[in-house]
């Protein structure tokens, strides 16, 4: 039996505004490098070497995805909730990985030589499906940090890659090296940057990575298939436009369209930062104090509606000059996609968040059924509005985007109503309402300001982005105060810090199992205690 003096003591949590200062930095870093990497690489490649880079990365992201069986997030919850557990998981899941990361990659690499791609196009796909393993390593190492709620080394070691990326960039332009010198850079520094993980992860998690269990690698693989599953409908998911561009049309579609979806995922820094800091919180406040986590997830929908909301409008209203300032006029197609794509921000945004929560409250199969749904959805919209958009526009990339668009749409309304009683409420509702107005505002802002330039343009949108919100008080000046104290750890952080934290696990598990906060009986510990009118 388990008592007070033996059990492993859990590593203390790290303070959530470091952990966002560290992510903003680094995800804004990251921005800042990928933006001048995409003014360089398209134009140097034109949109068919472009749409081999993209096919070969879609199929390294399908066999790392469907070879991770969800394990790193499943690692990251437990982590989180009771670090011991998490800490016997690390050994089996390591080697489960290796092993089935090379089994995956090599199954990309002959699908991808079966299917009758280009010779330079299946070479790509080869050298792309060598780097799975290594990538699904890296993946499971920053996912035991990230319960840890450690979040600094993913932020340095994202920041670090992208920087080596456009170095290395450069240098093939400079010297004209083409796109085989690019993949062979992808590919080295996949496997530079994969291993370094599982030696840090040992100062916050210690785990022994030659502890191999037969018993825990069949734990792992039951547990890890709620996240498969949705996983890989979410990989399949995105990289079924992809898939469809190529066949319905052709690898310059592809390239015209692989642009803006990198630009899109980019811009998704929001939820991406917000999700990764939150997630491990929410988790650890399901598990062991649930009358908290209302309020938490009300609290980090809002935030991400904030920011994503301003940012899909800048990006819609400003896509034709920011991309003709990045791209060239090779990629005018791509104006109109990145546009569409930008409105898909907040619906996407939206679901991230939505996915999170449900699998902190242990209903990550009720998501799989989402992405079961909308991936079905999504092939039938993109094989209808990819040929229809080559017939009236001569854009093919065109229709996939308004799919995804579609799609996002849809998923984000059956995603609210699964989120646990209590969260999607009125207020909240009233809130995003708000957030709307002031985003539609800004964008006639941006329409009417456009003539006057690209800089003019943004700063309207901005301010009448801002000047709305503050006019129908989507927030107020005291809340935005005290936001700015606590991101600079003055004005009560520390109170703010400890009114989220939470107890550690509890140190015996009741009789029945693990406790689920979405039991029946408990449904009444997810409403959200009573928050103040002005929030």
């Amino acid at each position: 039996m388990t008592t007070t003096a033996n059990r492993p003591a859990a590593a203390p949590r790290h303070s959530l505004r470091q952990n966002a200062l560290a992510m903003v930095l680094g995800q804004g870093t990251t921005w800042v490098l990928t933006a001048v990497t995409l003014a360089l690489l398209p134009r140097y490649l034109g949109p068919e070497a472009m749409g081999r880079y993209a096919i070969g990365i879609s199929y390294a992201d399908i066999a790392a995805t469907v070879a991770g069986l969800g394990m790193a997030t499943l690692v990251t919850r437990e982590v989180a909730r009771d670090p011991a557990r998490g800490a016997a998981m690390l050994g089996t899941a390591l080697w489960l990985n290796v092993l089935l990361g090379v089994t995956a990659g090599a199954v990309s690499a002959g699908v991808g030589l079966a299917l009758g791609y280009e010779r330079a196009t299946q070479l790509v796909i080869v050298a792309m499906a060598f780097t799975v393993p290594f990538n699904l390593v890296s993946l499971l190492a920053f996912g035991a940090l990230q319960g840890a709620e450690v979040m600094r080394y993913q932020a340095v070691f994202d920041a670090a890659g992208k920087l080596a990326l456009l170095v290395a960039t450069a240098v093939i332009i400079v010297f004209d090296l083409g796109l085989t010198a690019y993949i062979g850079v992808w590919v080295v520094m996949s496997v530079l940057w994969g291993l370094p993980g599982l030696f840090i992860v040992r100062k916050y998690v210690p785990y022994d990575p030659f502890a191999v269990s037969l018993r825990m690698a069949r734990e792992l693989v039951i547990e890890s298939i709620p996240f498969c599953s949705a996983s890989v409908f979410l990989v399949f998911y995105l990289a079924v436009d992809v898939m469809l561009l190529s066949v319905l049309a052709d690898e310059g579609a592809v390239g015209i369209y692989g642009p803006a979806s990198r630009i899109f995922g980019t811009l998704l820094f929001a939820p991406t930062i917000i999700m990764t800091i939150m997630f491990p919180r929410l988790s650890a406040v399901a598990h062991n104090a649930p009358g908290r986590f209302g309020e938490l997830a009300v609290t980090t929908l809002k935030v991400v509606g904030g920011i994503t909301i301003p940012v899909a409008v800048l990006a819609a209203g400003l896509s034709a000059p920011m991309l003709r300032i990045l791209l060239g006029g090779e990629f005018d197609d791509t104006h109109a996609v990145m546009a569409v794509l930008a409105f898909a921000l907040v619906p996407t945004s939206l679901n991230m968040i939505a996915h999170r929560v449900l699998v902190a409250v242990d209903r990550q199969r009720a998501w799989t059924y989402v992405m079961g749904a909308g991936f079905v959805a999504k092939v039938a919209l993109d094989f209808a509005l990819i040929q229809l958009a080559e017939a009236w526009w001569g854009n093919a990339a065109l229709g996939a985007a308004m799919g995804l668009l579609l799609v996002e749409g849809g998923m984000t309304v059956v995603g609210i109503a699964l989120l646990p009683q209590g969260i999607a409420g009125p207020q909240l509702a009233w809130h995003g309402v708000r957030l709307v107005a002031a985003g539609a505002v800004a964008f006639l802002a941006i329409l009417v300001a456009e003539p006057a330039g690209f800089v003019v343009a943004g700063a309207a949108g901005v301010a009448a982005y801002v000047l709305t919100a503050f006019g129908l008080a989507v927030y107020t000046p005291r809340e935005t105060v005290a936001a700015v104290a606590w991101l600079r750890g003055r004005g009560g952080a520390e109170a703010a810090e400890d009114a989220l934290e939470v107890p550690p696990a509890p140190l015996f598990a009741p009789a029945e199992g693990p406790v689920l906060l979405y039991a029946p009986g408990r449904l009444k510990a997810v409403r959200p205690a009573r928050t103040s009118p002005s929030s």
